[in-house]
């Protein structure tokens, strides 16, 4: 009984994690993929999703850098605002600002 109590509950977060995975890529459709970050998030970012891909291979594979021409393409589409440097602007929020 325990053990179909954890299978139970195994299916629905990984439910919840398929619900959630839905809702960002509606959010990032919905906001037409215009998000500007800062530079420093962006890196923060990079480095996070490169410690994840090596805990994932569990560190046995070799880990490649991306190319300059992959990450220089990234950060031209980056707008950096200077007086809010470590804050996340979406689109979705400058529209909002507008209509206030």
């Amino acid at each position: 009984q325990v053990l179909q109590q954890r299978i139970l509950r195994s299916r629905w977060r990984n439910k919840q994690k398929e619900e959630m995975n839905m809702l960002e890529l509606d959010f990032l459709f919905g906001v037409g993929f215009q998000l500007n970050v800062t530079i420093s998030t962006f890196n923060n970012y990079c480095s996070f999703l490169r410690r994840e891909m090596v805990r994932l291979t569990n560190m046995n594979s070799l880990f490649v850098e991306p190319s300059l021409s992959f990450r220089s393409s990234f950060e031209t589409k980056l707008v950096m605002n200077t007086l809010e440097e470590d804050s996340l602007i979406t689109h979705h929020n400058k529209k909002q600002l507008a209509a206030a």
